[in-house]
């Protein structure tokens, strides 16, 4: 997989837990990060690693920072550290659009996720299988 990684952009992930999360409030995320300047954070992606597979949810990237590359990079770093394991995504646009349903579904599909259609708790779901 080509990584071209957005010029300007600090890529960062750390582990920590997130009350507030509308995922998984009580567990430890591993936070995929994008900031720009060394502090303003323009974009996330939240993962659960699991024994068996990866969960993965809530890709955002502010609107100003859309179109340039950082959603991409923050799955394919993803996929480069857990690509060892299926991973599982709920795909679901943010209340802030543009974005929609079937962008996002195109979006991951050329990351190499199919939609999973025997997962029937969510409008849409899709995976990656592991490598």
């Amino acid at each position: 997989m080509q990584q071209l990684v957005p010029e300007g952009y600090l890529f960062t992930d750390h582990f920590r837990v997130d009350a507030t999360d509308a995922y998984w409030p009580a567990a430890s995320l591993n936070f995929f990060e994008a900031s720009k300047d060394y502090g303003e954070l323009v974009g996330s992606f939240r993962v659960l690693p699991m024994p068996e597979e990866t969960l993965a949810a809530g890709l955002w990237v502010s609107s100003e920072h859309r179109r340039k590359g950082i959603g991409t990079q923050l799955v394919r770093n993803v996929i480069g550290r857990y690509g060892n394991h299926d991973i599982r995504l709920k795909v679901n646009p943010f209340e802030d659009k543009p974005v929609t349903l079937h962008a996002l579904i195109r979006f991951y599909a050329g990351l190499g996720f199919l939609i999973d259609k025997s997962y029937k708790a969510a409008p849409v779901v899709m995976v990656r299988r592991a490598w």
